[in-house]
């Protein structure tokens, strides 16, 4: 059963690190498609630039400034793209199946559809139920203190009963029969020490079964008090980015409005399109983490499962 336990255990861990993995290619495709989106938006600026230089209403250090906003945005790019890259691969890896099943366009993009959390001492409960680590350690004390009462029976008398059939006779003789019966009692009154060493030896097992139960509870709850503040900070985080990036947002169209009209400056131009990159990326990066943090929390508490998966997490239009 312990055993059975520490299997359980080991599927619910997979099943975290793959869906973790799945929405970590998510995350980390949007990022690249935020970068996509600062480069033609910087392609756009270098091109209103050069032809401003060109008729002369325009120095050519706008033209360098955008040249270089450009090259910067492609190579922050590339980075974003290999760890792309190498998330997909990864996904393969846990899943067994082929890179080009793991490629971002082919994932079907999740969000949590329950966001509500219970509170921590009812998850503290639930998880003293349900947990594997928990489990496999209780049924280990359990038989440890089945082998405490196993070595202390060799302190016990053994009683050994036995009988016997005789048939007895000649050839010339009748033959008759008899039963012979009896009953043996031992004691062990001297082994050397060795019956008390082994009641002694199993009875340090015992208690330190009985510590390894104790230090199993008092981890779940550290685990638990980790992924219940990860999924709070994860979900404020979320909220506030997803204002900060339509606030940005709004801030770049303005810049490049004012910028055509001429009354603003290239400068807080691409000052704007770079905290809009930034604040989507985090957004990414913080809508990734609420998700991971749930999947640890249900993890810790013992209920994640397809089942649970299924109830929490839904397609993303």
């Amino acid at each position: 059963a312990a055993a059975a336990a520490a299997v359980d255990g080991s599927e619910q861990s997979l099943m975290a690190r793959t869906a973790t993995s799945y929405v970590q290619v998510l995350a980390r495709q949007q990022v690249v498609d935020a970068h996509d989106r600062r480069i033609a938006a910087l392609e756009a600026e270098l091109s209103r630039a050069r032809q401003r230089f060109e008729v002369g209403r325009a120095p050519q250090v706008e033209v360098l400034r955008a040249e270089a906003s450009l090259a910067s945005a492609h190579a922050e790019r590339v980075h974003f793209a290999e760890a792309l890259d190498q998330a997909e691969r990864d996904l393969a890896r846990l899943t067994g199946a082929g890179e080009d099943e793991t490629r971002s366009g082919r994932l079907v993009p999740m969000r949590l559809a329950d966001s509500l959390l219970s509170p921590r001492t009812e998850l503290l409960d639930a998880a003293r139920s349900a947990s594997p680590a928990v489990a496999r350690a209780r049924l280990q004390a359990a038989a440890a203190e089945a082998d405490v009462s196993v070595a202390k029976g060799a302190l016990w008398p053994q009683i050994k009963l036995g009988a016997t059939y005789y048939q007895r006779g000649s050839a010339d003789t009748r033959s008759w029969g008899e039963w012979s019966t009896g009953a043996v009692v031992s004691f062990p009154l001297f082994t050397g020490g060795a019956n008390s060493s082994e009641v002694a030896r199993s009875r340090a097992g015992q208690r330190e079964m009985e510590e390894q139960l104790r230090l199993a509870e008092l981890q779940l709850a550290q685990e638990l008090d980790r992924a219940h503040s990860a999924v709070q900070e994860a979900a404020a985080r979320e909220a506030s980015l997803t204002s900060a990036a339509a606030r940005f947002a709004e801030v770049a169209r303005i810049e490049k409005l004012a910028l055509d009209a001429g009354s603003g400056t290239q400068t807080d131009y691409l000052t704007a399109e770079a905290d809009l990159l930034a604040a989507r990326a985090s957004l990414a990066e913080a809508t990734m983490n609420e998700i991971a943090a749930r999947l640890e929390l249900a993890r810790v508490t013992g209920e994640l499962s397809l089942p649970w998966l299924q109830r929490v997490m839904e397609t993303r239009p």
